[in-house]
């Protein structure tokens, strides 16, 4: 069933899951090098500055996704897809050739600008070519694939780390993503040409919308439902960067093997790899409102597990992780398939992108909190309780203004007015 359904989504959607594939092949790149750039920056500069270059992806992925969303609603997918891809490379150039402290922060500043750019453009891009009835099938897809190239980079990664070292890794790497960028000119869905004058066009475009100040204005209009959902976007950013800082600490105090907490962590990536398209296909079928209600809760009891009723033991540990993640896709697919059906084409980058901001804002709260409860790491009982009350907080917002549509039946189904 589930290969009929691919197979009839190929046929509706040309070129979705070309520009997918090639979004796969950034984001393998992106997570190898994930993997193998702390080891080399507490090598290169120490372990201090390297908790400041790596904090500087963050800050720069923060600062770039609503203008990224102005620019792809304004100019086109492609231009800002394919600046990301020019970005992205000239970071890999920067690494190269300046091995400075300064300079490792302004590759990492590039990278976070040039990654953030290119989910934009390839996001909004798959969902423009989707029917609003696809939505949450296309924004499965989309997700399984930018899933898979995480989860195989760091698999890749050390791999690449044993065999080869950071200079002859970018080499190669800069030879491929050369490649990718030829295939994206030539054969980029939106049929749209690329013209160097759009950058131009897009310093005047920004300035004029004073980067932040237009974009915010036109966002405010949208309905409280959308920023109920984006306060949610907040608290996941706060857990996801929370469990990725706090999980390495916690294995070590328990005298766990540094691979094993790999490993654990790693696996948050699996439900979106095996049950993103089965989410999507679901949202389209019954309504993206009972799916967001599930994956609420789902959230919320994994939390409470594992708070009250566990051992804190790894087994338990992975469970909750899974869980929580299995919960995300419950939520945040159901959520692009609204923002597809109810926000028009020319203010949907936008409202993703401020989506993302509000998710890299919790990125960046949560260090801080962190570094504010210092040995309390260790307990993760207490760090799962801190991401727990924001969870609930975000959540009872978002089912407030879920619930507060009245439904009728209709042909044994609900259909939510």
């Amino acid at each position: 069933m589930l290969f009929k359904h691919w197979y009839l989504f190929r046929s509706l959607s040309s070129g979705i899951l070309q520009l997918s594939f090639i979004l796969f092949m950034l984001v393998l790149v992106e997570g190898i090098i994930w993997y193998i750039l702390p080891p080399y920056l507490e090598k290169s500069v120490g372990l201090e500055v390297a908790g400041i270059i790596l904090a500087s992806y963050g800050v720069s992925s923060f600062l770039t996704q609503l203008p990224a969303g102005d620019l792809a609603d304004k100019i086109n997918r492609k231009f800002t897809f394919i600046l990301g891809v020019l970005i992205f490379i000239l970071s890999l150039v920067v690494l190269l050739f300046f091995k400075s402290s300064f300079g490792l922060f302004i590759f990492m500043c590039l990278l976070g600008c040039g990654s953030t750019l290119i989910s934009v453009g390839s996001f909004n891009t798959v969902m423009d070519l989707s029917k609003s009835n696809l939505g949450g099938e296309v924004a499965g897809i989309y997700s399984t694939f930018n899933a898979l190239g995480w989860a195989l980079g760091s698999i890749f990664g050390g791999i690449i780390l044993y065999f080869l070292d950071v200079s002859s890794f970018v080499k190669i790497t800069l030879f491929i993503i050369f490649l990718i960028l030829l295939w994206v000119i030539l054969n980029y869905p939106e049929k749209k040409n690329f013209k160097f004058l759009d950058l131009f066009k897009s310093v005047r475009i920004l300035n004029h919308d004073r980067l932040y100040l237009k974009e915010l204005s036109a966002i405010s209009h949208l309905k409280l439902l959308f920023f109920a959902f984006t306060f949610f976007s907040f608290a996941f950013g706060f857990y996801e960067y929370t469990m990725w800082t706090a999980e390495p600490i916690y294995m070590a105090s328990i005298g766990a093997n540094v691979i094993l907490g790999g490993l654990i962590l790693s696996l948050t990536t699996f439900p979106y790899l095996f049950f993103s398209y089965f989410v999507g296909y679901l949202t389209d079928k019954v309504g993206w409102r009972l799916i967001v209600i599930f994956g609420i809760i789902m959230i919320l009891f994994a939390h409470l597990y594992f708070i009250f009723f566990s051992s804190s033991s790894l087994w338990e540990l992975t469970f909750t992780f899974l869980f929580v993640s299995l919960g995300s896709v419950f939520t945040f697919i159901p959520f692009d398939a609204y923002v597809r059906a109810n926000i028009k084409k020319g203010l949907r980058a936008e409202s993703f992108g401020f989506s993302g901001t509000l998710y890299d804002c919790g990125g960046i709260v949560a260090p801080l909190m962190l570094g504010l409860v210092g040995g309390d790491i260790v307990d993760f009982r207490k760090v799962f309780l801190g991401t727990f009350v924001i969870f609930l907080i975000s959540g009872i917002l978002l089912l407030y203004f879920i619930l507060h549509h009245k439904f009728k039946y209709k042909n044994s189904k609900i259909h939510f007015l």
